[in-house]
């Protein structure tokens, strides 16, 4: 993999260097020495070979500088890409807790959600963990959030098991259902999912459906013979763990259970899911773990894979046991979280109409978040975990209305679409939200514009040059979230762009006419030019123009009507008080 994989390199000049000098060297030693002495581990390839010796290189060169702060920038300094990424949404929050979410862009069940503590020794939150973390939020399918925690030797024990408890509070608080949440970590990481189970017990709080631990730190007073056994073929060593350990747990007894989870009593827990590899240096103290838990009485399994050194998972499709393992936590996490999907039933019930473009659109793009479904009458509350937007179909009951509207974290408009005639209800639910309508056209006997001006011309442009356009905040990512789903038009004055038009929403057979012109640049006729060029395309590629409008917006309705819209169907729009938070 390290061979063809491309990577980039970050940081100080010197640590670029060195990493890349160290990768070369690595790369070039290794097939060589395979040649006169054979694969370190049987079930090793060249590629493999070569991305473990490099890491260790890595972590022992990093082990070395002096401070923690030289020791992170020189782990980020190389970093190979992470294909998993492309398959993820990543969104950060800053408060009341750190971290990202990450959202498999191919959706997920209905409330599913992951909590995932990092490894890193307690020390590290290296850059490269991401595709472990997309990994494994892709083989959940759960909308994951990654919690960036507390360091040591910063900020010791027990500053990571308070911030991953706030985390795990904060879930509960979105509305998670702990039947449909999951807590998972590798290495230290693992050893935090552990704890954090101890501590949730002790605060007498809900426990998750499942634990997955992937190579879990069990002990940090760091026994067992493989420590030593298996140190020519981990990537860690013995040294760095005691060092990390010490920096963590720092004058407190390593041997409490919230520490070492090899101490604890984990009878009556959720069921927790372990995965090992039989050549990395934690391996006996993790055998030690599941023996102990399972003599307890605890709901535990531990899957071990030959050969394979510490957090192997990682290299995800690259090698046959890392995707083998993830994999089964795949299959292991569906067993025991059992959260229905009726996007399906959904979709084949819900009328390809164009009143629901946009809730169409947003069923089959994914994530999203369905709650209070009923298959007879069809009823039920869908939510776009991006912008807060929630559409509510039919008559779902009154009290899942307001929990999605309260679970809104951004503060962003919450807009209801429900049919005129059936307003009433929902304005009870929505007390002091103001009521507007939207109109639904569709093309009539469409009037297309072809006549250029002088100095005007009209194209697709190019999404790379959105950053360097004299655009506001709102209009800039409003075109790069169109540019995810759909080309953009634009109509160019002097070879500059001042009207956009593109697909809003899409579905199989429909795309929302989404479209904003500059402020200096309205009422001169660009808005129509390039709706017009988009329309046309939309028509080469099947697909049918929808256009949506307020009515207290003339603005747009009148430029649907002059390409040749007709009024074909109203929504109810409510909108959060001003005064809301």
């Amino acid at each position: 993999m390290p061979q063809s994989a491309p990577f980039t390199l970050h940081g100080p000049r010197a640590y670029r260097l060195k990493s890349l000098a160290t990768f070369l060297n690595i790369s070039f030693r290794v097939p060589f020495r395979r040649l006169l002495r054979g694969p370190r581990r049987p079930s090793w390839d060249t590629n493999f070979e070569i991305a473990i010796e490099f890491m260790r290189a890595q972590g022992q060169h990093a082990h070395r500088l002096p401070t923690p702060a030289e020791s992170r920038a020189y782990e980020d300094s190389f970093l190979f890409a992470i294909p998993a990424l492309e398959q993820v949404k990543l969104t950060p929050v800053t408060s009341p807790v750190r971290g990202h979410w990450y959202d498999p862009r191919a959706g997920t069940p209905p409330g599913r959600t992951l909590l995932y503590l990092h490894g890193g020794g307690y020390n590290f939150y290296a850059k490269g963990h991401a595709s472990l973390i997309s990994l494994t939020a892709l083989t959940a399918r759960a909308r994951t959030f990654a919690l960036d925690y507390r360091l040591a030797p910063e900020h010791p024990y027990p500053a990571a098991l308070d911030d991953a408890r706030a985390a795990y509070g904060w879930l509960l608080d979105q509305g998670v259902s702990p039947q449909n949440l999951i807590l998972a970590g590798d290495s230290a990481g693992g050893n935090l999912t552990l704890v954090l189970l101890l501590a949730l017990r002790e605060a007498n709080l809900p426990l998750p459906a499942l634990a997955v631990c992937l190579a879990p730190w069990t002990d940090l007073t760091n026994p067992g013979e493989s420590t030593i056994r298996n140190a020519p073929y981990d990537w860690i060593s013995k040294p760095q763990a005691d060092r990390w350990a010490k920096a963590y747990y720092g004058n407190a007894n390593p041997q409490t259970p919230l520490i070492s989870p090899v101490y604890g009593n984990f009878a009556g827990m959720p069921p927790i899911y372990i995965q090992a590899g039989d050549s990395e240096i934690l391996f006996d103290m993790i055998r030690t773990f599941a023996d102990t838990t399972q003599a307890q009485g605890a709901n535990v399994r531990l899957d071990v894979w030959k050969d394979m050194p510490h957090d192997f998972q990682a290299f995800g499709d690259a090698f046959p046991a890392s995707k083998d393992a993830l994999r089964r936590l795949g299959e292991v996490v569906d067993e025991h979280v059992h959260s229905t999907n009726p996007t399906r039933t959904l979709l084949q019930q819900f009328p390809p109409l164009p009143r629901w473009v946009e809730a169409r659109s947003l069923l089959l793009a994914g994530p999203s978040e369905i709650t209070a479904y009923q298959e007879t009458p069809l009823a039920f509350v869908l939510r776009d975990p991006e912008d807060g937007t929630v559409f509510v179909v039919g008559h779902p009951p009154v009290e899942a209305v307001q929990a999605a509207v309260q679970q809104n974290p951004r503060g962003d408009i919450i807009s209801e679409y429900i049919p005129e005639q059936d307003q009433d209800w929902l304005t009870d639910a929505l007390p002091a939200w103001p009521r507007a309508r939207i109109i639904v056209y569709t093309p009539h006997d469409l009037r297309l514009p072809e006549t250029l001006p002088p100095g005007v011309h009209v194209g697709f442009l190019d999404p790379l040059t959105l950053p360097t356009l004299p655009l506001d905040d709102e209009l800039r990512e409003d075109l790069q979230t169109g540019a995810e789903t759909s080309k953009i038009a634009a109509t160019f004055v002097d070879e500059q762009p001042v009207a956009f038009c593109y697909a809003g929403a899409v579905t199989e057979t429909m795309w929302d006419v989404a479209i904003d012109t500059l402020p200096a640049h309205r009422r001169k006729g660009y808005a129509a030019l390039c709706a017009a060029y988009m329309i046309r395309y939309m028509q080469t590629q099947g697909k049918h123009p929808v256009w949506q409008a307020l009515e207290d917006n003339p603005a747009s309705w009148r430029l649907a009507e002059k390409l040749g819209f007709k009024p074909f169907d109203e929504l109810a729009l409510f909108e959060p008080p001003e005064d809301s938070e």
